[in-house]
C-alpha cells in the first residue's frame, strides 16, 4: 500500500508542478493572438469589404472591444470551463467536433504504433 501511496503522491506532485507551465504557455498563446497584426472581427466577418457596423458587431460578440486583461481573464475561464470556442470550419463547438473526431483520430494513432 505504501508503494500506491508513493507513486500517487509522486504523480499528484508532477500534476501540481505541470500547472505553472501550462498557465504560461495559455497566457503567450493569449497575447501572441493579440500581437499579430491584422484584426479578428474583419478575418470573421466576411472580409476586408466588411461594413464597420458588421466588424464593430463581431468585436462585441468575441469580447474584443474589453480590455486586453479582461479578455486574458475570460480566455482563461472559457478554456477551464472546456469552451473552446467554435470552428471556422464547421461552425461547430471545437469541443463536438473534437468528441466526433477524437476516435477515429485515435484509431489511426494506435494502428501506426502497431505497423
Amino acid at each position: 500500500m505504501s508503494q500506491l501511496s508513493t507513486t500517487a503522491k509522486r504523480a499528484g506532485w508532477r500534476f501540481a508542478s505541470s500547472l505553472p507551465a501550462l498557465f504560461g504557455v495559455l497566457v503567450f498563446t493569449f497575447l501572441l493572438m493579440r500581437v499579430l497584426p491584422g484584426d479578428p472581427a474583419v478575418f470573421f466577418a466576411s472580409g476586408p469589404t466588411a461594413g464597420k457596423e458588421e466588424i464593430e458587431m463581431i468585436r462585441k460578440q468575441m469580447g474584443l472591444d474589453k480590455p486586453v486583461p479582461e479578455q486574458l481573464l475570460r480566455y482563461l475561464g472559457d478554456i477551464g470551463s472546456g469552451n473552446l470556442g467554435r470552428s471556422l470550419t464547421t461552425g461547430q463547438p471545437v469541443l463536438a467536433d473534437l468528441q466526433s473526431r477524437l476516435p477515429a483520430s485515435l484509431e489511426l494513432t494506435f494502428s501506426a504504433l502497431l505497423i
